[in-house]
């Protein structure tokens, strides 16, 4: 009597075979990560997929900065209107008008001082997000630059609110731009790219050095007066001496801020093009240098 053909064990549950492999259902696809090639600075398809993260940071940044404060966003609107405050009082003291005739001081240094305000935060906060973050790169991997992108949301936040300022002078001054304003959103993407051209640098930086923080907070300072924040170029600076002013990416920059809200101010069409190729040569250098200690900035900070 020939011998009963025994059926084959029974996988186990969840387990199937094909092509003689056994394969597990329930297990999730692996997703494998390799290496950038070398000229490839940012991943734009993985900070896609990362979308949510970077909501995320940027909502939880402007959260954390305005907890438990007594007046909140308003701290916005204080900084800029007591600088202009101040100076106002001091060049009125001195007897020094350090603007065009045309239009009050006030709307002058405001227009300087918001654009200021913003670069500065960024440069500050994307500079030490790294580090404060340290804790969130240890245990999980997604791309380390999102970090530092998402300190712009809760900047713009607080850039929206700064300038409200300057369009409430304006109208409380009777000053109306003309169709030069068209180009402030232009203006506020240099304000933002240098910022970012800085602080990612600074991000990886910092990581790497402590001491870089120090080094920042000296150069925000520095760089307040040698930009044309509360003076404009044109009735401060001689002459002779303002193409190489002009390498300050932030005169050319609040130069053309200002040129998109007030008027009669003239064009500065050479600080503007050096302004803005300086931003991008800063920028790509800095997106180099935070590339290069990306993958090992954990075992760093």
């Amino acid at each position: 009597m020939p011998d009963a053909i025994s059926a084959p064990p029974a996988e186990p549950h969840g387990i199937t075979q094909k092509n003689g492999v056994r394969a597990d259902e329930s297990s999730a696809e692996l997703t494998y990560h390799t290496a950038r090639p070398w000229w490839q600075l940012v991943d734009i398809a993985e900070l896609w997929d990362h979308r949510e993260l970077f909501w995320m940071l940027g909502l939880r940044d402007l959260q954390v900065r305005y907890r438990q404060t007594f007046l909140g966003i308003a701290w916005c609107l204080l900084q800029p209107l007591t600088s202009m405050a101040i100076f106002a009082t001091l060049f009125g003291l001195l007897g020094r008008r350090p603007a065009e005739d045309g239009v009050p001081y006030g709307l002058v240094a405001l227009c300087g001082l918001v654009p200021w305000q913003t670069f500065s935060t960024i440069v500050s906060h994307a500079g030490g997000s790294l580090v404060a973050n340290h804790q969130l790169i240890g245990k999980v991997f997604f791309p380390r630059l999102l970090i530092p992108l998402a300190t712009v949301i809760s900047n713009l936040v607080d850039f929206g609110v700064s300038l409200g300022i300057v369009l409430a002078g304006l109208l409380i001054w009777g000053v109306w731009p003309s169709w030069h304003i068209l180009g402030l959103p232009l203006a506020v993407g240099l304000v933002v790219a240098a910022g970012l051209a800085v602080g990612l640098g600074v991000a990886a930086l910092n990581a790497m050095y402590r001491d870089a923080t120090f080094l920042v907070s000296f150069a925000l300072q520095a760089g307040f007066f040698v930009s044309p924040v509360v003076y404009e170029t044109t009735s401060l600076i001689p002459p002779r001496w303002q193409a190489l002013y002009a390498l300050n990416p932030l005169a050319g920059i609040i130069d053309f801020f200002r040129w998109c809200l007030l008027p009669e101010r003239p064009f500065p069409a050479t600080g503007l093009a050096l302004a803005t190729a300086i931003t991008i040569v800063v920028l790509v250098t800095s997106l180099a240098y935070f590339r290069s200690i990306e993958s090992t900035v954990a075992d760093s900070i």
